[in-house]
Parts: C-alpha cells; sequence; structure tokens
C-alpha cells in the first residue's frame, strides 16, 4: 500500500474552494476525508495547501502584518530587552527589512539622556553607568567611555558601586591606554 496521496483535479479544486471556509487545518482535513472517503492526515493536507499548492488560511499565516507591531510604536517608546533599555527616536520606513532595536530607530536609553543633558556622545565612547545600576539613568550617574578602558575596567576588577571610585578606575584606565600609545609610538 503507497504512504503517497496522489490528489485529483476535483479534490485540488475542493480543498481551494473549502481552505478560506474552515477553521483550521483539522478541519478541512475532516471534510476532505469525509467527501472523498480517504483517511489523510491533517499534516498531509496542510503540506499540500500549503508547499505544493501554496495556497494558506487567510488567518494566522505566522507572519506580522504589514506596518505590524514593531512599526506601530510612537517615538519616544521605552522598551526593555534582554541587552538594554532603548528609545525609539525615528520612524522605521515601510520597506526597511529590520528586526530589533535597530540604529537610527532605536538606540540605547542612556545615550539619548546623556546627549539631552551634555551634548553628541565623544566619537569611539559608549555611556556607562558609574553606579552599575543599568536602570539609574541619572545624567549625573552617565559617564563616556571607551571600549578600550571598559575592558581595562572589568580586567583590574574596577568597577564599583560608588560612582566615584568608577570615575576614578575610568580616569587611570584612560591614563594606562595613552602612556601605552606613547611607548608604542615613539
Amino acid at each position: 500500500m503507497s504512504r503517497h496521496h496522489r490528489y485529483t483535479q476535483e479534490q485540488e479544486q475542493f480543498l481551494r474552494e473549502q481552505i478560506g471556509v474552515c477553521d483550521s487545518y483539522a478541519d478541512l482535513t475532516q471534510r476532505f476525508n469525509a467527501r472523498f472517503g480517504t483517511a489523510l492526515r491533517q499534516h498531509s493536507v496542510q503540506d499540500k495547501c500549503t508547499k505544493q499548492m501554496k495556497i494558506h488560511r487567510g488567518r494566522n499565516s505566522g507572519q506580522f502584518a504589514k506596518h505590524g507591531q514593531p512599526r506601530a510604536l510612537p517615538i519616544g517608546t521605552v522598551r526593555r530587552s534582554q541587552t538594554g533599555t532603548y528609545i525609539k527616536v525615528r520612524e522605521v520606513p515601510v520597506d526597511a527589512h529590520i528586526s530589533g532595536y535597530a540604529r537610527p530607530y532605536w538606540i540605547p536609553l542612556q545615550e539619548k539622556v546623556w546627549t539631552d543633558a551634555h551634548g553628541s556622545v565623544p566619537a569611539g565612547h559608549m555611556i556607562c553607568f558609574l553606579d552599575g545600576n543599568t536602570q539609574n539613568f541619572a545624567p549625573d550617574n552617565l559617564y563616556p567611555i571607551t571600549r578600550a578602558a571598559s575592558v581595562r575596567m572589568a580586567q583590574n576588577k574596577w568597577w564599583s558601586s560608588d560612582p566615584r571610585i568608577t570615575k576614578s578606575g575610568i580616569m587611570c584606565c584612560n591614563l594606562m591606554i595613552a602612556l601605552r600609545r606613547k611607548r608604542e609610538c615613539g
């Protein structure tokens, strides 16, 4: 007995007509089997519709609708993710194929707070939290730092919950980096 069902033109036409009427692929499969006296499984009928005939049920196709949730958020929306807290600063173009919190539409909230309080972030710098609390967005708790200085801070275990100690550590790292560059250059 063959496990592969060969669909007739009449059966394919039935699927085209009934796919929009049925509540689910299980319902479509049940109607199909009742009409044609077959014992097909739901995945077989679903695969025939979606993969071979390229027809889909109109509802819940597993994709966002055009202009779906990510694009519907207004400018100024603040969202927290696993990697940080972001603020939407620009509208996402309709034809943009982005996912997540991509620049220039979303930026880290600490960067926005710093920019509003102190002007632009220096080139090659990121904004760190002096007290180590990534939810403390007070302007006096934010400070620009290079990635090289951030690495040195971590290597020396100089990050502290005391903002004064952290800022002193950053200054020491900047001095060490500058001295190393001077030695290497001449």
